[in-house]
C-alpha cells in the first residue's frame, strides 16, 4: 500500500514537473518571440559604446528560436568608426544558432553562421594605425572561446585604403563558405571556397574575378596552419592588359608562426599566366614550377625553379603571311633561387637558360640562344652582376655585366663585355629584303640616353660575316659621352 502511494506521488510529481517545464518553455518562447528589437539594440549599443567607443545600430527585425538550439536572426546592422559617426561595417542579415549549455562555460558553439551583405571599410593611416585595432583587443572578465561548425558569407564587400592606395582597393561580390573554425585549443579545418571581384582604380589598375579553394587546417595551439590542394584563379583586366588569366596551384601549403616571423613552405607550386597580347606578340603565356618553395627569416629559397615564357604563335615560321604574328619567342629558365626580402636581394647561383626567337618577316631562320652561369641583384645596395657563357646557334659566347646605381634615375653605371667566336649575319637576313631596307643607317653616336648614364663596354667577334664580307678579330668599344652613346672599332 505504501509502495503504491509512493509510486503515485512520484508519478504525479513527475507529471507536474513536466507540465511546469512545458509551461515555462512555452512562456519563455512567447516572451522571447515578443522581445522588442529596439530594446535589444539599445542594450547592445550601450555596451559597445562603453567598451569600444563605437555606435552599434540594429534597425531591422529580430527573430528568436529556442529549439533545438538558440537561433537568432538580425537585420540591418551597422557599426561606426571609433569616436565617429562614419560607418565602419554594415550587415544586411545575420543568422546563427547557439548551443545552450556551452554558454555556461563561456563557450560560443555555433552550428552555422550566415552573413549576408557584410560591408567593411578597412584603413591604415600614415602612422601605421589600423581602424579596427581596438576590435582585436581582449576584454576583461575572462576569455570567451568560439567553435563555428560552418560559415557562409554572401554579397560581401571589403574596401581597403592606406597611404600607398589613396583611391582604395575594393573586394566586392564576395562569396565565402568554410568548414569548422575554432579558437578553443583544438585543431579545426574543412573545405574553403571563395569568389570575389577585385578592383583597383590606381596603378596598377585591376578589375579581375577571383576564385580560390583549399582544404584547410587550423591549429592555433601549435601555431600551425596548412592547406591542401590550394587553387587560385584570377581573370580580367590587370595593369594595361585587358584579358589576363592567372592560375596558381599548390599541393600543400604549411605556415608556422614563430617569434622570429612566419615560416611558409609550398610543395609542388605551379603558376600559369596568360595574356591576350604584349607589344606585337600574341598570345603571351608564362609558367612557373617549383617542387619546394620556402620562406623563413625573411628569406625565400627554392632548390630549383623552372620558368617558361611563350610569346606569339608557337607555329610562327618562314611561311607566315603579312597578317600573321610578326614575332614569337620561347624562353626557359631553370635555376635555384635565394632571395632576401629584408635586404631586397636575389641570387641565381646556377642558372640555365634557353631562348628561341622567330621573326618570319624579318629573319630567314630562328635565333637560338643557350646560356649558363650566375646572376645576382641587390636593390638596397643598387648593385647587379651577371657572368654567363653559352652558344648562339653554332657559335660560342661568353659575357659579363656589372651595374651600380641603377635605382637612381639616369645615374646608373654599367660595365659589360661580350665575346663571340663567330657570327654570320647573312644566315639570318632574308635575301628578298631590299638593300635599303636591310642595310639601314649607321652612326657613331646615339642620342636620347638618360642624363648621367655611365656606360662602357666592348664586343669582340672572332669571325664576323655580313653582306658577303668577312672581318676577323673585330673589337667594338661602346661608351657614353655628353649624353650620347659612341661606338668605335679598336684592335684586339
Amino acid at each position: 500500500m505504501i509502495f503504491r502511494r509512493t509510486r503515485s506521488v512520484l508519478f504525479i510529481a513527475i507529471i507536474a514537473l513536466l507540465s511546469c517545464t512545458a509551461i515555462g518553455l512555452t512562456v519563455a518562447a512567447v516572451f522571447l518571440a515578443r522581445i522588442d528589437a529596439a530594446w535589444i539594440a539599445g542594450e547592445l549599443n550601450r555596451s559597445v559604446l562603453a567598451d569600444k567607443r563605437r555606435v552599434l545600430k540594429i534597425d531591422g527585425a529580430l527573430t528568436v528560436n529556442l529549439r533545438p538550439a538558440l537561433g537568432l536572426e538580425l537585420w540591418q546592422i551597422a557599426l561606426s568608426e571609433q569616436d565617429s559617426e562614419a560607418t565602419f561595417a554594415s550587415l544586411d542579415r545575420l543568422r546563427f544558432s547557439l548551443q545552450w549549455w556551452p554558454l555556461l562555460s563561456r563557450r560560443l558553439v555555433v552550428d552555422r553562421l550566415e552573413l549576408d551583405g557584410l560591408s567593411v571599410a578597412g584603413e591604415r593611416d600614415a602612422q601605421g594605425r589600423y581602424n579596427f585595432a581596438d576590435l582585436l583587443e581582449s576584454q576583461p572578465g575572462g576569455k570567451w572561446t568560439f567553435d563555428i561548425a560552418s560559415l557562409q558569407l554572401t554579397q560581401g564587400r571589403l574596401r581597403w585604403r592606406d597611404p600607398e592606395h589613396a583611391q582604395g582597393i575594393t573586394l566586392d561580390e564576395i562569396s565565402l563558405s568554410s568548414g569548422r573554425i575554432a579558437n578553443d585549443g583544438t585543431p579545426s579545418g574543412g573545405r574553403l571556397a571563395l569568389a570575389a571581384r577585385l578592383r583597383s582604380p590606381a596603378a596598377p589598375q585591376a578589375d579581375v574575378q577571383l576564385h580560390a579553394s583549399m582544404q584547410y587546417t587550423l591549429d592555433p595551439a601549435r601555431a600551425h596552419y596548412g592547406a591542401d590542394d590550394l587553387a587560385l584563379r584570377l581573370t580580367g583586366r590587370l595593369a594595361e592588359q585587358p584579358d589576363v588569366d592567372i592560375d596558381l596551384t599548390a599541393r600543400k601549403l604549411m605556415v608556422d608562426s614563430k617569434p622570429s616571423g612566419p615560416s611558409v613552405r609550398l610543395q609542388d607550386l605551379q603558376l600559369q599566366a596568360r595574356a591576350a597580347a604584349i607589344a606585337a606578340m600574341s598570345p603571351v603565356a608564362l609558367s612557373l614550377a617549383a617542387p619546394q618553395l620556402e620562406f623563413q627569416d625573411k628569406q625565400l629559397r627554392a632548390a630549383t625553379a623552372s620558368m617558361v615564357l611563350q610569346a606569339g604563335s608557337e607555329n610562327a615560321n618562314a611561311n607566315t603571311d603579312a597578317n600573321s604574328t610578326p614575332m614569337s619567342l620561347h624562353g626557359r629558365l631553370d635555376t635555384p633561387i635565394v632571395a632576401d626580402l629584408a635586404a631586397r636581394s636575389v641570387q641565381l647561383d646556377k642558372l640555365a637558360a634557353e631562348l628561341t626567337i622567330v621573326a618570319a618577316q624579318k629573319l630567314a631562320r630562328p635565333v637560338r640562344l643557350t646560356l649558363q652561369g650566375s646572376a645576382r641583384a641587390d636593390l638596397q645596395q643598387q648593385q647587379a652582376a651577371a657572368r654567363l657563357a653559352g652558344r648562339l646557334d653554332g657559335s660560342q659566347l661568353a659575357g659579363w655585366l656589372d651595374a651600380t646605381g641603377f635605382s637612381s634615375a639616369g645615374a646608373a653605371t654599367i660595365r659589360f663585355g661580350l665575346d663571340v667566336d663567330r657570327f654570320n649575319v647573312d644566315d639570318y637576313l632574308r635575301t628578298t629584303a631590299s638593300p635599303a631596307a636591310s642595310a639601314g643607317t649607321s652612326s657613331d653616336a646615339v642620342s636620347s640616353l638618360p642624363p648621367g648614364l655611365d656606360l662602357q663596354g666592348e664586343l669582340k667577334v672572332g669571325n664576323l660575316q655580313a653582306a658577303g664580307v668577312t672581318a676577323r678579330n673585330l673589337r667594338l668599344v661602346f661608351a657614353t659621352r655628353d649624353g650620347r652613346l659612341h661606338m668605335l672599332t679598336a684592335p684586339q
